[in-house]
């Protein structure tokens, strides 16, 4: 006792200290956060003022003077300022919110070209009213005189800065608290020790039913990783990458058509578009010369070209919107249908949120970032180009100057790319874990309420959610980085700055107009953005890639062969509607079944045989009794049947053919299974007791249902035959559903019946219904093979053979009468029948 104390004691202490640790954390955070804000927005506010009056100056009818260039070169300086202050800030540790400075960094920007134009127009507007031949705002500017379009343009900057100073100050004063920080780790510490303490872990339980994986509702999820894929991930090499994505290109072939007329409506748009920013340069060049009627026209021609432009777009965004929805479509269509061929120890190994993921968000992300990439990186490299162009004939020079970052920035999107394609992996694979936690938890949701684990959930889903958290929170920080060399550094401050002082050098030589340096500045602004979204695109690709090679592992798994073979022994016998379409009436077929020398362990657990060397002999017509301690191999048997598995050794023959030369589907088809806990899908009672037969009439699941004693309860609903059972049958009762199993069951005329513990799940009343429908099923179907899984003894008795299974072996095997009659040290079921209570069998 006094070590637990002094354990608390100690633990007391570390979370005290944690949580002073943590309050420091936060104010130096959020001390830091607002220092890296107003330092943006100083350097925002003397970034928008000089560089909009030097555009103002050189776009004047004036003459160029020192006065003009030493305000340029002031300008050009400011701008590299700001970009080494970018620079330091990525030194300093971020705040709650990575992205805070970035986007403080780019509203700073925006309002550059916000109250530039503002100044411009306004002082263009004040000039016309004057009716002056030179511009009134660089008169009054030469004058020392604030003119009414300066006082606006102050007041919609100081707007601008107050908003964004309060936006600032808000997240710095209460930040979202970090996957990493102390105060979450400390508190995640503490819970763990309280749940420590209260419970005992769950993570070391094991499955106490060895037959069956899936008994153990709340055994821990096994995610089913490829090695291959393990190696791809790791490595993340250059020729994996190409290969996978130009698998991904592949994806898009079907949909060719759609994308070429999306792609020849995006060319004949982008003249139109790209011819916008010379007609905005031309208007103001036009405007400070006092040019009117030119400016006229060309305004005219603006509102043209941006009416076409805005028509091309619509269609372009529509035919490349429908060919994502096709591919998405396709992809979703073929995933379903490559899940549905796997095998069952597949679905042992892999848990059905992480299929629903795949099938969802995957295919989801994949395919739709595919097409976009299409749209995006057609759009920004044919921009690119024409940009290019223009620059390099107005003004070679002036072009080059533009266009030398673009090396630069190829190269850090090269290793930023390959970087974020790692990423993108890892949180594909974190959000498929979140999702199966949330999936078991929703389909176990009545357990978990009932076992008061409602916060165990919670915190496995949690655990799940941090690791996807944390790697979109690094990935944020990476791409915040990235926007901040390369968009605001690299390209806003190196570039621009250049054009500045380049562009008014040339402009003292007499080399440059003022129309065409704005022209130039706007489509560099225009290059600036093609750039970005062309990684952006790539970026998607990346990202898609790394969904991609989730699904093409799903798409490429081939299952084992289930049976090439395409002997039927029960072809002709029995129902055939849900082969061919047509109903049959013609009686079922009984089959003769023997298991020799089996063998058989299950894939997720290989080292522990469930089955070793057991022989059973069942004839044709009979009906056989499986008896034997939970786990020693009953339902194993009766997988085996089914086929869900093949026999690690040994045979098993149907009628004297091997079943694994049996067509798979016809052999299941002539088999009727009813389980402990029968499955019903959302629906209809009706839809449920036809499942799988689309050409059962309504008379036959009627006939189906009175044979099951279903009829009454059922035709007792409003809806009758047509009332919705609800998500896995939940608007029924244990008992309602098991008799609509066995409906389901009776209809199929099946060759082969598997009752595996069908009233074992039940109360007294309703075991008492059932079993008197299995009663009235097995006395009516003489002809059908029976095997029966149960522990009530009035069943095992009337069986016409019992078999005893215990460690995977047929330890003893007759008739009731026979087994009693051995001597009661050597006789097991006898054992089970002497230490019987009332109708249930003890095993001893």
């Amino acid at each position: 006792m006094p070590q637990r104390e002094r354990s608390n004691s100690q633990n007391n202490g570390f979370s005290n200290t944690h949580e002073e640790f943590n309050t420091g954390y936060q104010k130096c955070s959020s001390t830091l956060s607002l220092i890296n804000t107003l330092l943006l927005l100083v350097l925002g506010t003397t970034f928008v003022i000089l560089p909009s009056r030097v555009v103002t100056l050189l776009l004047g009818n004036v003459t160029i003077n020192d006065g003009a260039i030493t305000i340029a070169r002031m300008a050009g300086g400011v701008i590299l300022a700001q970009g080494i202050s970018c620079l330091v800030l990525l030194m300093i540790p971020s705040s709650s919110n990575p992205c805070l400075a970035i986007q403080t960094t780019r509203v700073a920007i925006a309002m550059q070209g916000v109250t530039g134009l503002v100044w411009v127009i306004i002082g263009l507007w004040n000039d016309e009213k004057r009716g002056s031949t030179k511009s009134a705002i660089i008169s009054e500017f030469a004058e020392g005189d604030q003119s009414i379009g300066d006082t606006f343009g102050l007041l919609v900057f100081g707007s601008c800065v107050l908003f964004v100073a309060c936006l600032a100050l808000m997240l710095s004063l209460f930040p979202a608290e970090p996957r990493g920080s102390p105060s979450l780790i400390a508190r995640n510490e503490a819970e763990a020790r309280r749940t420590d303490m209260e419970e005992p872990l769950l993570s070391s339980r094991e499955h106490t039913d060895g037959e069956n994986p899936e008994n153990n509702e709340h055994e821990p999820a096994t995610t089913i990783t490829d090695p291959s894929e393990s190696r791809r991930t790791d490595e993340g090499g250059v020729t994996s990458r190409i290969r996978g994505t130009r698998r991904l290109l592949a994806l898009a072939k079907p949909q060719t058509m759609y994308l070429y007329i999306g792609c020849l409506t995006l060319l004949v748009r982008l003249p139109f578009s790209l011819s916008i920013p010379h007609f905005v340069s031309t208007t103001l060049g036009a405007l400070s010369q006092s040019e009117y009627e030119r400016a006229r026209r060309e305004i005219m021609w603006l509102f043209l070209l941006g009416t076409i432009d805005a028509c091309l777009d619509f269609w372009c965004i529509f035919w490349f919107g429908y060919a994502n929805q096709r591919i998405v479509r396709g992809v979703r269509i073929d995933t379903f249908k490559s899940i549905m061929k796997q095998e069952i120890g597949y679905f042992d190994k892999t848990t059905s949120g992480e299929l629903a993921s795949r099938l969802n968000s995957d295919c989801g992300e994949m395919a739709g970032d595919l097409t976009w990439f299409f749209r995006f990186s057609i759009e920004s490299v044919v921009r690119i180009i024409g940009i290019t162009t223009y620059m390099l004939l107005r003004c070679p020079r002036l072009g080059a100057c533009a266009l030398s970052i673009i090396p630069v920035v190829a190269v850090v999107n090269k290793y930023y790319g390959s970087w974020l394609s790692k990423n993108a992996r890892k949180v594909q694979d974190a959000l498929a874990a979140a999702n199966s936690v949330a999936q078991e938890t929703f389909s176990c949701v009545r357990t978990v309420i009932a076992f008061a684990s409602e916060e165990m959930e919670y915190n496995k889903y949690v655990e799940k959610v941090d690791e996807q958290y944390q790697l979109n929170v690094r990935q944020t920080y990476m791409t915040g980085i990235y926007y901040m060399f390369v968009s605001t550094f690299l390209i806003n401050t190196v570039v621009q700055g250049s054009l500045l002082l380049y562009g008014s050098h040339l402009m003292q030589q007499d080399q440059l107009t003022g129309e065409v340096l704005l022209a130039f500045m706007l489509y560099q602004g225009q290059l600036q953005n093609e750039m970005l979204n062309l990684f952006q695109s790539y970026s998607s690709l990346i990202k898609s890639s790394g969904a991609g090679d989730k699904i093409f592992a799903l798409l490429d798994r081939t299952p084992p062969p289930p049976g090439t073979g395409s002997t039927s022994v029960l072809q002709n016998e029995g129902r055939s509607g849900a082969i061919d379409g047509t109903s049959s009436q013609s009686p079922a077929s009984a089959v003769s079944i023997r298991l020799k020398d089996v063998s058989f362990a299950y894939p997720t657990r290989l080292d522990h045989p469930v089955l070793t060397g057991l022989n059973l002999t069942i004839g044709t017509g009979q009906t056989v009794a499986l008896v034997g301690a939970s786990g020693c191999g009953k339902s194993t048997i009766v997988g085996l049947l089914q086929r869900f598995y093949d026999p690690i050794s040994g045979e098993i023959s149907i009628n004297d053919t091997n079943i694994q030369q049996l067509d798979i589907k016809e052999h299941r088809r002539r088999i009727g299974v009813v389980t402990q806990d029968p499955t019903l899908f959302t629906g209809t009672i009706l839809s449920n007791i036809t499942y799988g037969l689309e050409d059962a009439t309504m008379e036959e699941a009627i006939e189906a249902a009175k044979r099951a004693n279903a009829h009454d309860f059922i035709s007792s609903f409003p809806g009758g035959y047509d009332t919705e059972v609800g998500e896995r049958g939940i608007q029924l009762s244990g008992g309602q559903k098991q008799r609509i199993a066995i409906s389901r069951a009776i209809i199929r005329k099946p060759s082969l019946l598997l009752l595996d513990e069908a009233t074992s799940a039940l109360d007294a009343e309703s075991e008492e219904i059932v079993q008197a429908a299995l009663d009235t099923l097995l006395n009516e179907n003489q002809g059908i093979t029976t095997v029966i899984i149960a522990h009530r003894l009035s069943t095992v008795r009337n069986a016409d053979m019992i078999a005893v299974v215990d460690k995977g072996q047929i330890l003893e095997s007759g008739s009731h009468e026979e087994l009693m009659q051995q001597d009661s040290g050597c006789g097991y079921y006898k054992t089970m029948v002497q230490k019987s209570m009332g109708n249930k069998l003890v095993v001893p």
